[in-house]
């Protein structure tokens, strides 16, 4: 074998395993005891982006780990089981999650109450419609005659969406005097999955 060809075959080797190595950190990564912090790490050319918390961090790989240029430079591994360690925090990949999913935009309306749904969920998110986190998100818009109906700028748009239920005040159609708590499913995170 030539040198050239040995070299070219290191370069190779060389990227692969750089590539290889971000892939293993790109992603969704949720707090793994208490669901309650995310992490999302995305490539940005030859390096990374470092989302939590709504600041954003650019980051490198060396060695196999991710060396985060924060306000102090903080460094994260993959441990053996595939989880991320980030200053003692373990965080697990989204799919691996309770409380996160990832669905898609499916409708927006408003009949008795506003009804705002997703495919492949059987919650209504309308019922907690004020309480929801919508993240800058305008999920509902109205057609030209004042009609509630979904943004078609993300209707059948991926999101990452976390929830929980809260009481709400249900009015009784037949007797608008007499209503009823009722626990129902609200927003606590929304993202575009882009």
């Amino acid at each position: 074998m030539n040198s050239k060809f040995i070299t070219i075959l290191l370069i190779f080797a060389i990227f692969y395993s750089c590539n290889k190595s971000s892939e293993n950190f790109n992603g969704f990564w949720v707090e793994k005891k208490y669901e309650n912090e995310t992490v999302i790490i995305t490539d940005n050319g030859n390096s990374l982006i470092v989302e939590n918390s709504g600041k954003k961090y650019p980051a490198e790989i060396e060695d196999g780990v991710l060396e985060i240029s924060a306000e102090l430079p903080i460094k994260g591994v993959i441990d053996e089981n595939k989880s991320l360690i980030i200053a003692g925090k373990e965080y697990i990949r989204i799919e691996n999650a309770k409380s996160y999913k990832f669905v898609k935009f499916e409708d927006c309306s408003l009949s008795d109450f506003v009804h705002i749904t997703f495919n492949g969920m059987t919650q209504d998110f309308g019922y907690n419609h004020r309480y929801n986190e919508y993240n800058g998100y305008q999920l509902c818009t109205e057609d030209k005659n004042g009609n509630t109906i979904p943004n078609p700028k993300y209707v059948g748009k991926e999101f990452i969406i976390k929830w929980d239920n809260k009481k709400v005040k249900i009015e009784d159609p037949t007797d608008p005097w007499k209503t009823s708590y009722q626990e129902k499913p609200r927003i606590t995170f929304l993202k575009l999955n882009e």
